[in-house]
């Protein structure tokens, strides 16, 4: 009885990963409007909605960590609140900007709910 075993050799699976483009996208000019005023930033299609919370937080002088910032902001973009691990790109695939808009406008907004 013959018994086959497994070949000596031995082969390495690599698991492609998606890979994010080696070019920068271009940036955007955009604003970030607060109860106390608007300040501008520059913006990619890759900026993460967590980075424009960042944002806020530097413009107001704090250094809040990511946990808690996530906790009490809230980012407006086109009528609608977005949380979680979305970008730039997301928010502006059914976006049609008004002719005369210059940048793009993110409020940021404090929320005192409790979590």
């Amino acid at each position: 009885m013959t018994q086959h075993s497994p070949s000596s050799s031995t082969t390495t699976n690599t698991i492609t990963k998606h890979k994010e483009p080696s070019f920068q996208a271009p940036t955007r000019n955009a604003i970030i409007k607060t109860v106390t005023g608007k300040f501008p930033i520059t913006i990619s299609d890759s900026t993460s909605i967590m980075e424009i919370k960042r944002a806020w937080a530097q413009h107001q002088g704090n250094s809040l960590d990511d946990e808690t910032l996530n906790c009490m902001l809230r980012v407006v973009f086109n009528h609608r609140v977005w949380e979680g691990d979305y970008h730039v790109s997301d928010l502006l695939l059914n976006y049609s900007p008004p002719d005369d808009q210059k940048e793009l406008e993110f409020h940021v907004v404090v929320s005192l709910r409790g979590g």
